[in-house]
């Protein structure tokens, strides 16, 4: 995470959600949900798992 450049909440997030998808066979995804869609989007598709909820258009990612 820390190549991303990200902030420390939204890094432990996506970090959580993705061992929590992974140790409780979780499919689809955890979901997080946020306003602020730019530190998750960074990291987005680099192998963690997780999906992303934008809370202002309703729209889902992943």
């Amino acid at each position: 995470m820390s190549k991303h450049k990200i902030d420390y909440v939204d890094a432990y997030l996506m970090q959580m959600a993705d061992q929590i998808t992974a140790h409780c066979t979780f499919r689809p995804d955890l979901v997080i949900v946020t306003n602020d869609l730019t530190d998750f989007l960074k990291c987005f598709g680099a192998g963690y798992s997780f999906r992303i909820h934008n809370i202002t258009t309703g729209e889902t990612i992943g």
